[in-house]
């Protein structure tokens, strides 16, 4: 494990190298990093904000007379309050991008954080006095809701102020590509256009046939010209409007940048699959290549992967080092493999796994899929394949971060670039971390044609959750019991 441990601290992650593979990524860092300095302000004044509001509420109250058993309880946890506080705004959105640009739903997330807190806080101070059973503890009721009045006061006029000067400043401003001039592309334009303080930048559009500025718009090119055009412009979102089949071969062309893609639906699109829907201007345009996933839901599944990971790795230790034994006596070499695989943002890093076929495996046959009937395979390495052992390792790139515990099976270079020509939808799987587990490990099978397995992983990345997460961890040992005795997918 040391030797592992000492490898991966000096292997850097790198960039990709294989040519339709290569990533821009300045136009989306760049937003994201001022998002997130946005964000950091917003928890530094808000924690102001609270801390004023908790004073102006108890001296309001108590006449600047506060009695020592109202006030004990929060002096001895104040830090602890504050932080339930600010977690609860972020639980429920108040950092995400749309906090600060859309003021409804700002004003209505706002309130929700603070009802939802204040109950919170009155059981939790309530369940404190109880346990304790302490008569020094007095908590008021109408001090909380009060609390929560100045709080909702306070921090909604300083998020209406953030939002008004991040609009104004085009702060937060997303450059926008339109392909196709159509009619639906005009309306869109001129609706942009209308709009004052929009996070959203018409840049210009491509188009086979018109090749002149409409309505301030310029004219770039054509719909072929799409990549020159996103690295020229730092284009932070495309728009396709054109038809389905130039739509496919712009999508190749574009699927391995990490931007915001919508089209314009086309007939029967309209009433099938699940999409994340965005409007322009009442047009509806479906999200393609996004998963809808949340600051604080990205937070939260990293502390469950670090967690469980490391437990892990201590509970599989003894089983690790009795393989290795088992392997230097009876088959020579290390037991651990290691393979370059393709991770979030299309970088590479290295899997480990316990090796389960014999040394060398691939330098007759090169980079394949194993099989059934696969002779490379080591004896003891269908029993680690048939229960999944060989795979355990792959918690230790958990705790890295290159993988998470749920999510898409992380793929071989050569064989994603393969499947990348096939279909240029596949890319999508690499907007999020590869998992140890996932849909398609839990439902479909090792041999599944790669398009049913790609719709497995577009079917998680367009509906993560926690609770996803969690079901699919539940039914992980369940479907892995269910493999070892042949009877996987019978429920």
């Amino acid at each position: 494990m040391e030797e592992i441990l000492d490898k991966s601290i000096s292997c850097k992650t790198k960039e990709i190298s294989i040519p339709s593979l290569k990533i821009t990524f300045a136009s989306i860092f760049q937003f994201k990093k001022k998002l997130y300095l946005i964000s950091l302000i917003s928890v530094i004044i808000d924690v102001l904000l609270v801390t004023i509001a908790f004073y102006l509420a108890f001296n309001t109250y108590f006449n600047f007379g506060i009695p020592e058993k109202n006030i004990l309880l929060y002096k001895k946890y104040f830090l602890f309050y504050i932080i339930f506080k600010i977690l609860v705004l972020f639980i429920l959105g108040l950092y995400n991008e749309s906090a600060y640009e859309i003021k409804s739903q700002t004003i209505f997330s706002l309130t929700e954080a603070l009802i939802v807190s204040s109950v919170l806080e009155f059981f939790i101070a309530s369940s404190i006095i109880l346990y304790s059973n302490s008569k020094i503890y007095e908590v008021s009721r109408f001090v909380i809701l009060l609390k929560s009045s100045i709080e909702l006061i306070l921090i909604g006029l300083w998020r209406l102020l953030c939002i008004h000067i991040i609009t104004a400043k085009n702060i937060l401003l997303q450059k926008t590509l339109i392909i196709g001039l159509t009619d639906e592309a005009r309306d869109l334009i001129q609706e942009n256009e209308s709009k004052k303080g929009s996070f959203r930048k018409i840049i210009g559009y491509l188009d086979l046939n018109q090749n002149q500025i409409y309505n301030n718009t310029p004219y770039l090119g054509g719909p072929f010209d799409v990549a020159s055009v996103i690295d020229k412009y730092m284009i932070n979102e495309v728009i396709i409007m054109s038809d389905v089949s130039l739509r496919n071969e712009i999508l190749k062309m574009i699927n391995n940048r990490t931007i915001s893609v919508k089209v314009f639906p086309k007939n029967y699109e309209m009433v099938i699959g699940k999409f994340y829907i965005d409007e322009i201007g009442g047009i509806p345009l479906f999200e393609i290549n996004k998963a809808h996933i949340t600051l604080s839901y990205i937070i939260l599944k990293r502390l469950i992967d670090i967690f469980i990971s490391a437990i892990g790795l201590i509970l599989f230790s003894p089983i690790f080092i009795a393989l290795s034994i088992i392997y230097r006596i009876f088959y020579g070499g290390s037991v651990i493999y290691k393979q370059p695989r393709i991770g979030r943002g299309n970088k590479i890093f290295m899997l480990y796994k316990i090796r389960t076929m014999i040394k060398n495996a691939e330098k007759i046959t090169g980079p394949v899929m194993s099989h059934g009937k696969d002779t490379r395979v080591l004896k003891i390495g269908w029993f680690l394949r048939k229960t999944h052992l060989d795979e355990v390792l792959q918690l230790f790139n958990v705790l890295l971060g290159h993988m998470s515990l749920v999510g898409p099976r992380p793929e071989r270079p050569e064989l994603a670039e393969k499947f990348n020509e096939k279909n240029p939808l596949y890319s999508i799987r690499h907007s999020v971390k590869p998992g140890l587990t996932g849909i398609g490990q839990v439902k479909g099978k090792y041999t599944s044609n790669f398009e049913y397995k790609l719709s497995y992983d577009l079917l998680y990345v367009y509906n993560m959750s926690f609770l996803l997460d969690l079901k699919i961890l539940f039914y992980t040992p369940k479907y892995i019991f269910s493999e070892i005795f042949g009877e996987k997918n019978i429920y």
